[in-house]
């Protein structure tokens, strides 16, 4: 399914022939291939479990983004939640994130009034932090999560892709 095109964005469910495509811009950004990962997701999308959706800059993999219509893990049982936006390098400031966004959210609203995602604390997470704030994601009130569970006051955490904070965004009536 196609979700946005203008004159040089496409945004369209994800193939298995992309698979490749991500894997080879992982890998060119310096990043590990996704591979298994981004399998596993495809099959959960032919069952209807996830919305698996790539950003194409006519020919070129731009980007990804995942929604799940409804999360059972984190903060945000039962409602939609927002998984791995990613644009990659070369593609960055050319707005193909929040058209992700957009087009997440728009689908999130057939589901639920709010959706939910989680973001990374270190350094790596800075831009998408910005971005997540822009557009009126709060945080949860739960404070960090450290390997899917809540991080309590004192402990002891690595600063790595597993450190969290879970926001959410009041998008409107279904």
């Amino acid at each position: 399914m196609i979700y946005h095109e203008d004159n040089h964005l496409l945004i369209r469910d994800m193939t298995e022939d992309d698979i490749h495509l991500i894997d080879q811009a992982l890998l060119a950004q310096g990043w590990e291939k996704r591979t298994m990962v981004l399998t596993k997701r495809l099959e959960l999308a032919h069952q209807g479990e996830v919305i698996a959706m790539v950003a194409i800059i006519k020919p070129w993999m731009a980007g990804m983004i995942f929604l799940y219509p409804n999360t059972s893990s984190g903060p945000f049982r039962d409602m939609p939640f927002i998984e791995d936006l990613l644009v990659f390098k070369p593609y960055q400031g050319q707005h193909i994130a929040s058209c992700l966004m957009d087009v997440a959210e728009d689908l999130a609203k057939r589901y639920h009034d709010r959706v939910g995602l989680a973001v990374g604390l270190h350094e790596g997470y800075g831009k998408a932090q910005v971005l997540y704030a822009k557009r009126g994601y709060v945080p949860s009130g739960d404070g960090i999560w450290y390997q899917d569970k809540v991080a309590l006051a004192y402990d002891v955490v690595t600063n790595d892709d597993h450190l969290v904070l879970y926001l959410s965004k009041q998008l409107g009536s279904k």
